[in-house]
């Protein structure tokens, strides 16, 4: 899967590859890189030698994603220096093994709430995705928001704000769901 989201206006869906299987060294950097350039949920996905997180839903410049990439500790080095050398970054979605080695593992609550072309320009990457790794995500529950303290206190969010961003994010995604059955 490629990042483009849309060619004709340069943007590109974060995605970072991470060839380490320290979970807390991946969560570490995908926290720092999302509250340093103000970025939306990552969803991170388990593979056979290390994690991948894409957040479908920060769209962002070619330019500005590769300093992100760069700017992410323990992502992949290959990964960065390939990002060097073409104009959209590519990530393995389908398994380089005879088993399949990609599954959904959990959701980092991202700093900021979605613009309405984010959301809808986010969920097409995201159907894409899904389309291509197939049952990853049928065998979770997606998706899953890690409610970890220490995640909470990272963020230097308070509960009280969590509790707020989880209640207006169910009443839209309700009436999302309200407005499907309609048409």
């Amino acid at each position: 899967m490629n990042s483009y989201v849309d060619i004709t206006q340069n943007l590109h869906c974060v995605v970072l590859d991470y060839d380490i299987e320290d979970l807390e060294k991946v969560e570490e950097s995908v926290i720092e890189v999302q509250q340093f350039w103000c970025l939306t949920d990552a969803y991170i996905f388990k593979t056979k030698h290390g994690f991948h997180a894409i957040m479908f839903h920060s769209l962002v410049p070619y330019e500005r994603l590769r300093q992100i990439i760069d700017f992410a500790k323990y992502c992949d080095p290959m990964f960065k220096y390939i990002s060097r050398f073409y104009s959209h970054r590519t990530i393995r979605v389908a398994g380089k093994y005879k088993e399949k080695d990609i599954s959904f593992f959990k959701v980092i609550r991202g700093v900021r709430e979605l613009t309405k072309q984010e959301w809808e320009l986010g969920e097409m990457k995201r159907a894409e995705h899904r389309s291509m790794i197939g049952d990853a995500y049928m065998l979770s529950k997606f998706p899953e928001v890690s409610s970890k303290p220490d995640n909470k206190k990272k963020h230097n969010t308070n509960d009280n704000q969590i509790d707020v961003l989880n209640k207006s994010s169910h009443a839209s995604s309700k009436s999302i769901n309200d407005n499907r059955l309609k048409v």
